[in-house]
């Protein structure tokens, strides 16, 4: 997945020339109907949270209203990307937008619990290399099946990679970014 968004932005840098081109990167993204925190929310209600790995992990977020209202700021008042001629990392045009707030993986089943009136979740850490296990079998059975998993080798990868922060500074500085919606309020709006 990130490999795809990666060459998605140097085939936009390909095209900068002839039309203007801004990119937003967003952490992870969240909202009513999001299917990827559903496994969370149901995990926290049974009182548990289970991370692979280290709950020291800290992780970013955004709310799909902001993520929503940034794409118009930036299409507005962001700078363009530089076309093919400029360096491949070169950041100009490119934006990361998250919110202020960040929060490790044992913070978020606490809350996913706490808006789900749970106010109590045991936290599970398990091994990183049963959650690799786990990884490869989810693999197996989606290609037996010929139905995705959510839990897959790919996921593990990520889940154990350590922490996935950014910064908003640059958006912020240039066109003023920030998020309206903060942690708690937006898991709210999503179990809702």
């Amino acid at each position: 997945y990130g490999r795809s968004k990666l060459r998605a932005e140097h085939y936009l840098r390909s095209l900068a020339g002839r039309m203007p081109i801004t990119v937003l990167r967003p952490p992870s993204v969240f909202g009513p109907g999001d299917p990827n925190l559903l496994n969370l929310f149901k995990i926290a209600r049974w009182g548990v949270n289970v991370i692979p790995g280290s709950a020291d992990q800290q992780l970013d977020f955004l709310y799909v209203d902001d993520l929503a209202e940034a794409l118009t700021q930036a299409a507005e008042h962001g700078e363009r990307l530089l076309d093919h001629g400029a360096p491949r990392d070169h950041p100009k045009g490119i934006y990361f937008v998250a919110m202020e707030e960040r929060q490790s993986l044992a913070g978020l089943g606490n809350l996913a619990g706490t808006v789900q009136d749970r106010p109590r979740v045991r936290l599970l850490v398990i091994p990183a290399w049963v959650g690799k296990v786990m990884g490869r079998t989810n693999d197996f059975l989606a290609r037996i099946t010929m139905h995705p998993l959510f839990l897959t080798s790919d996921k593990m990868r990520e889940a154990l990679a350590g922490s996935w922060i950014c910064s908003s500074a640059t958006a912020q500085r240039q066109w003023g970014f920030t998020c309206r919606t903060g942690l708690a309020v937006g898991f709210q709006k999503t179990v809702q």
